[in-house]
């Protein structure tokens, strides 16, 4: 979080959302629109959401998706591609980032343990101010450094 001056945070599925369940804000960090705890996303919108998608069993997902074709149709019509590149990017990079073009005050990278804990599936999200941000150092820096972290928290598990 102080590396990227923005958050890290915890996050788990709660129906069709993301909540966070524990953040880290980096010290000079100030923003509002940086997740915390209790906080939530939809799955079908945000990095969070595509890793936890990345990362639930099979079965799992496809019960979700299906869930939010259904509730939600506009929604998940308007967010499939960026649902699609980030299960290819979580398989490829092990993480999924906020699609490049996309002008937002706040944009994240996200990564999923790759096992279950207590049985769900849990998502880490690294969410930074864009106006901290040089060009391509979410994806070539942030990203890569979170999906890092993760694989160390595996470790520790003693799951990789």
């Amino acid at each position: 979080a102080d590396y990227c001056n923005g958050s890290v945070s915890m996050g788990i599925r709660d129906r069709l959302n993301i909540v966070f369940i524990e953040t880290c804000r980096s010290s000079g960090d100030e923003n509002p629109r940086i997740p915390d705890i209790g906080g939530t996303v939809p799955i079908s919108e945000g990095t969070a959401g595509r890793a936890f998608l990345a990362g639930c069993p099979a079965a799992e997902r496809k019960i979700v998706i299906n869930q939010i074709m259904a509730k939600t149709p506009e929604l998940f019509a308007s967010f499939q591609a960026n649902i699609d590149k980030g299960l290819r990017d979580v398989a490829e990079r092990g993480f999924c980032a906020t699609p490049a073009g996309e002008e937002k005050a706040v944009v994240a990278v996200s990564a999923p343990l790759r096992c279950a804990v207590e049985g769900m599936t849990v998502v880490f999200n690294c969410a930074v101010p864009s106006l901290h941000l040089k060009k391509g150092q979410l994806e070539q820096d942030i990203g890569p450094r979170l999906a890092k972290m993760v694989r160390e928290v595996e470790t520790a598990m003693g799951v990789a």
